[in-house]
């Protein structure tokens, strides 16, 4: 994982004017990867609508990546069709510098894609000390080790089950703990 992903302190006044910049307005899951169906954005919105209104209320979800237009439009469809327009917010692309502020402010990322080679986001997360549910597929079982909630990326009933889980059931301190213990096995230098 790159060094820019770790703990950080944030200036309160650049926090204030990033949560400005794309409206957030409360507690967050965050999902970060790519504009491609195999990231599932468009699932993990539609489990996202799943979850009961108190969690919804509680917690946005944030998409953090570039988007093109359709996609933008796909995602905003989605949200209207559950109900949730909002409390999605598509950030679109953010600097290095937003998206590492925007980990580490992160309550859960979620990242149930449908296949992945690797899997950066879950280890990103890691590294900034978050929370993770990902998938139980391809690469990402073994990354995400005991350290995260796994869910079966075709099942969107199934990703609301582990959001929930990793919301109200688990415990949060532990697995943060597993996940940086499995970062040390995620270096260049190990």
């Amino acid at each position: 994982v790159d060094e820019m992903f770790k703990k950080i302190d944030i200036d309160e006044i650049k926090w204030n004017k990033l949560t400005r910049k794309y409206n957030i307005n409360s507690e967050y899951i965050m999902c970060t990867g790519g504009d491609d169906d195999r990231k599932n954005i468009g699932g993990l919105i539609e489990s996202y609508a799943l979850l009961g209104k108190e969690l919804r209320d509680k917690y946005q979800l944030v998409v953090v990546c570039k988007l093109q237009d359709i996609a933008v439009k796909i995602y905003t469809d989605i949200a209207k069709k559950n109900r949730v327009e909002e409390r999605v917010v598509l950030t679109n692309f953010v600097s290095n510098e937003e998206l590492v502020m925007l980990y580490n402010k992160a309550h859960l990322v979620a990242f149930p894609s449908k296949y992945e080679g690797f899997g950066l986001p879950v280890v990103e997360a890691y590294a900034c000390g978050i929370p993770v549910v990902t998938s139980n597929n391809s690469s990402l079982v073994q990354i995400a080790g005991d350290a995260a909630i796994t869910v079966d990326p075709f099942d969107n009933e199934d990703i609301a089950r582990g959001l929930n889980d990793a919301l109200c059931n688990a415990n949060r301190e532990e697995m943060v703990e597993k996940g940086h213990r499995l970062l040390k096995i995620y270096n260049w230098n190990y």
